[in-house]
């Protein structure tokens, strides 16, 4: 099990940098930061933040969950993504989507009915872009003519969708992308039927199961007190249908150890991405509490 840290809540974005610096250092893999509009503590372009990641980690992953590519101009995304790829000796995971928050769309005069096609659009530029040579696109709502991306990433970055709903799932699939699933959000039982339907889209690419990963995302709070670290879930609003289940995982750590171990027989997924930010805690609170989940979960790789 390969182990991830993504950020939800960045009312003070400086403060990821100490986040990223301890997720190396405790064994996570790679962080990911979302792109926010319009709101305190947004991200309007990750790759800036990451970059400043980049320049506080030696080995660290940095992912985009996600890049909103309906709101910009796909070549643009291209080459701002492919820069800090290049300046991070490819650490990039790239994580796109269409975006979720009305408000975003709205501020820009976006219909909602054009998402998915500009979001459809944009993928296979940012693709094209990639692939090393000067291309053209004659496309509906982006043409490029004889572009290339200068700097090139140094390597193709690994490219993944967050969805839950089948057609985006068979979509991602279908194109052959890695996969993003909240925990909080999809029961092991639509999990499984959301899995089937990208797997489907795979063979139809040409691909196995095996040939790409599937993150769960899962909010955590662990204490060496378990019950406090239970009453502040519910205090964040954590359901007990979801804190029983592990779906939302809070308590000591040897219960999330347990319930963790559960999980991952419920969800046969490749990362476990962890969010420590949900709560509204400090900085130096996380920290604590990402130092109890190591603990966590080196009892269940010992197991």
């Amino acid at each position: 099990m390969r182990l991830h840290l993504h950020l939800s809540d960045l009312p003070f974005p400086a403060d990821a940098l100490s986040i990223a610096e301890a997720a190396e250092s405790l064994g996570w893999e790679c962080v990911w930061v979302p792109e926010r509009h319009l709101t305190p503590g947004s991200v309007p372009n990750p790759a800036v933040l990451l970059a400043a990641m980049a320049a506080r980690t030696g080995t660290l992953r940095l992912g985009s969950e996600v890049a909103i590519l309906p709101l910009r101009h796909p070549f643009q995304v291209a080459e701002d993504y492919a820069l800090l790829d290049a300046l991070c000796a490819g650490r990039l995971e790239f994580g796109m989507g269409m975006g979720m928050v009305p408000a975003e769309f709205d501020a820009l005069g976006l219909e909602r009915a054009e998402i998915f096609d500009r979001f459809d659009e944009a993928s296979r530029i940012v693709q094209l872009a990639w692939a090393g040579t000067r291309f053209s696109h004659d496309g509906p709502i982006w043409p490029v003519t004889e572009a290339t991306c200068v700097p090139a990433p140094a390597r193709t970055p690994p490219l993944w969708v967050k969805g839950a709903a089948r057609g985006s799932l068979t979509w991602a699939g279908s194109n052959g992308h890695n996969l993003i699933v909240d925990a909080a959000r999809s029961s092991p039982e639509a999990f499984g039927k959301g899995l089937t339907a990208w797997v489907e889209g795979l063979a139809r690419a040409g691909l196995k199961r095996t040939d790409r990963l599937v993150k769960l995302n899962l909010r955590v709070w662990v204490d060496e007190d378990g019950e406090a670290a239970l009453e502040a879930a519910r205090a964040a609003g954590a359901k007990e249908d979801l804190l029983l289940s592990g779906r939302v995982l809070a308590g000591d750590p040897e219960s999330c150890a347990i319930r963790l171990g559960d999980l991952l027989r419920a969800y046969p997924v490749d990362v476990i991405s962890t969010c420590f930010d949900w709560l509204g805690q400090t900085t130096s609170a996380q920290l604590t509490a990402m130092r109890w989940f190591a603990a966590a979960i080196s009892q269940v790789r010992h197991n």
